[in-house]
Order: structure tokens, then sequence, then C-alpha cells
């Protein structure tokens, strides 16, 4: 690649590549069961560049530059060693 009046240049098919690789969207939904247990639902988007692509020795192609994934998580927080307050 090639440094050229602030973009960079792909160096064998010249064509101007920009400094930002992608957007990443997030959307996180927390649910509180208990005071001990909690979920948590997570999802992702990954929207990548040309750069990007370029800079994994990929092509240019639009299909290959959107990622999306999603999770759940179960948090489990018990209180094993508790006493009562002291008074």
């Amino acid at each position: 690649m090639l440094y050229t009046e602030g973009s960079l240049k792909s160096f064998f098919d010249k064509t101007l590549l920009s400094k930002q690789l992608g957007n990443e969207f997030d959307l996180i939904l927390n649910y509180t069961l208990n005071r001990a247990t909690a979920l948590e639902f997570g999802y992702c988007v990954m929207a990548a560049t040309n750069s990007l692509k370029y800079v994994k020795l990929g092509t240019n192609n639009t299909a290959e530059r959107t990622a999306s994934w999603a999770y759940l998580m179960l948090s489990i927080k018990p209180e094993i060693f508790s006493s009562a307050p002291k008074k």
C-alpha cells in the first residue's frame, strides 16, 4: 500500500482505501431474574470496509464484508458465605 494525500492506495490495483476499517453495532439487553441470577442477550453486526478486506488479503466482495453474531449469557452469583448483620 502507498500513502498518498490522506488515504491509502492499493499497490496492485491503485484503488483508494479509507483509513476506517469498519463499523460495529451492538444491541445488548439485560434481564434480572432474581438477586443471584441474570440473563444477557447480545446481537452484534460488523460492517467492514474495503480497507479491512484488503488488509486481510481478501477480496472487495460486499457479501463477505458483513459479519453478525448473537449470544445469550446466564450469570449466576450466589451468596455462599453470608452472615446476619451484627447488632
